[in-house]
């Protein structure tokens, strides 16, 4: 038994350098097209699982080690799509179904419907000190503490984003920022937007709204491009005032702010060290952009770069929204996509410094795109979906390095896809086919012998292909089973074990 043991532990820490992929549930009869639009709480994944006929549609919860359990009575649910209309405030999930307001109690798992007859399904929801605040896809302001005399409306007033520093919340409407402290009285109009002497309106770009490190920022259009601001009280200043250029006329930071391609609406992209946002190289719309970056001060708010002529950043789709849950920890490289000529879109990386800013590795070789999808960040690794001519759509990794960017393994062997993400024009929202949860990459997959599930890339190091009974011989190390027969690896995932091969991905 010691020999056995002792085999097992050099197997399992040979491995240790090769993130690999597993099965999280019994695989499906076929492949699923709908999202699983993710969502957490307390240790605990939410998403929706529909389109198999051998388990019930509706919304699943799970910590990860499972498929998890269907959550009573939602058997005929699933959560929205777009990421802003659900979210978590108090002890509650907040999600739409059509024009009512439901909430999940995520100590009971009790599932209701606590306001119904909205003009529109819930949208922007978003936490303040533990009152959800959202509006009917975009019009009038209500908040809810989960429960039915809880949820009421606050004002009539237009909706197009809301954020919170933690203290009060800041919503967007076509032109300008309210601030709100969840009471219709402390609800009131930042007045930020103006009409100018030409005539011209200067107003706020309302997707551009976002909350990094206790601050809100926000694009502000001006007659000759747009700046960056921040919220200081109810005023704002206006950050990196010593990098105007000369051809929008010396009044503005960032001309012609881009709004991004094929990706979110959100201008704005945080990490730990600060927030980076895209910019023209003059008002012209010439198509020569820049990548800058701010730390919140006038002073750390610079230029990066200007890309090459005929060189397009984009802000790729993600698998987490930094203004929805659940939330990412950010690593100091910001991982984007841009295109050229040569290269086709590819992954891109900056540390914010000219030097540190660059395509990573051309991944489907010549002007061809891989288009990455899916970025996200576990411990300073980048985990994304690519495609190749060769491989498909599959899970790759990358450290910020051409040596360090591969593909972590061909799940749907072959040119056939092995992740199920949206092709362009469809691959706009965030957080719907793949998520970062408790230091796991998780996603929306597909293998012959799996079917269509929920996957995930971890530090187990093994494939897992289908569920098993535990009838072979077992090994007890640290009280867990581990299940070992020739060229197989068995992990157990209480009471419920899975069969798989370990692969080496030289």
């Amino acid at each position: 038994m010691k020999k056995i043991t002792y085999f097992l532990l050099i197997l399992l820490c040979s491995f240790q350098s090769i993130a690999q992929i597993s099965l999280i549930g019994q695989g499906c009869d076929g492949t699923l097209n709908q999202t699983l639009n993710f969502i957490s709480y307390k240790g605990y994944l939410f998403f929706s699982n529909a389109g198999c006929s051998n388990r019930p549609d509706g919304i699943y919860k799970t910590n990860g080690d499972s498929l998890g359990t269907l959550l009573p009575n939602t058997n005929w649910m699933g959560f929205d799509p777009y990421p802003d209309r659900r979210g978590v405030s108090g002890k509650y999930i907040y999600f739409g179904q059509s024009n009512s307001l439901w909430v999940i109690n995520g100590e009971t798992n009790q599932v209701q419907m606590i306001k119904d007859n909205l003009s529109s399904i819930p949208t922007y929801i978003n936490d303040l000190n533990g009152i959800a605040l959202f509006s009917e896809n975009g019009t009038n302001l209500w908040r809810s503490d989960g429960t039915e005399v809880g949820t009421y409306k606050i004002k009539d007033m237009p909706v197009n984003k809301i954020v919170s520093d933690g203290t009060y919340a800041y919503i967007s409407d076509h032109a300008d920022i309210w601030k709100s402290d969840g009471t219709a009285a402390g609800t009131v109009k930042l007045n930020f937007a103006v009409i100018n002497n030409g005539g011209i309106l200067e107003s706020v770009a309302p997707s551009s709204l976002t909350e990094w490190n206790g601050n809100v920022f926000f694009i502000y259009n001006q007659p000759h491009g747009y700046s960056l601001r921040k919220i200081v009280g109810n005023a704002a200043i206006t950050l990196g005032a010593t990098g105007c250029h000369l051809d929008c006329g010396g009044t503005c930071t960032v001309c012609d702010g881009f709004n991004n391609v094929g990706g979110t609406p959100n201008s704005m992209y945080p990490t730990s060290s600060g927030i980076y946002f895209f910019g023209e190289a003059n008002a012209s719309g010439s198509g020569l952009y820049e990548l800058w970056k701010s730390d919140g001060t006038v002073g750390g708010t610079v230029k990066v770069i200007s890309f090459s002529a005929g060189t397009t950043p984009y802000m790729p789709i993600r698998a987490n929204d930094y203004n929805s849950y659940p939330k990412q920890n950010y690593d100091n490289i910001f991982f984007f996509t841009a295109t050229d000529p040569t290269n086709g879109i590819e992954l891109w990386r900056s540390d914010g410094t000219a030097a540190g800013t660059f395509m990573v590795k051309d991944i489907n070789a010549g002007p061809a795109d891989s288009r990455p999808q899916g970025l996200g960040v576990i411990d300073g690794i980048c985990y994304f979906s690519a495609v190749t001519d060769d491989n498909g759509r599959e899970i790759w990794k990358s450290n910020g390095t051409e040596a360090g960017t591969m593909m972590v393994q061909d799940l749907n062997p072959g040119t056939a896809n092995g992740v199920i993400s949206p092709e362009p024009p469809n691959e706009n929202l965030n957080n719907r086919w793949a998520t970062i949860y408790n230091g796991r990459y998780y996603f929306k997959g597909i293998s012959p012998i799996a079917g269509g599930n929920l996957f995930a890339v971890d530090g187990l190091k093994h494939y897992v292909y289908r569920q098993l009974t535990p009838t072979v011989s077992t090994i007890d190390i640290a009280k867990k089973a581990i299940f070992l027969e020739t060229g197989t690896l068995i992990l157990p995932s209480i009471n419920v074990f899975y069969e798989g091969k370990i692969q080496n991905n030289n």
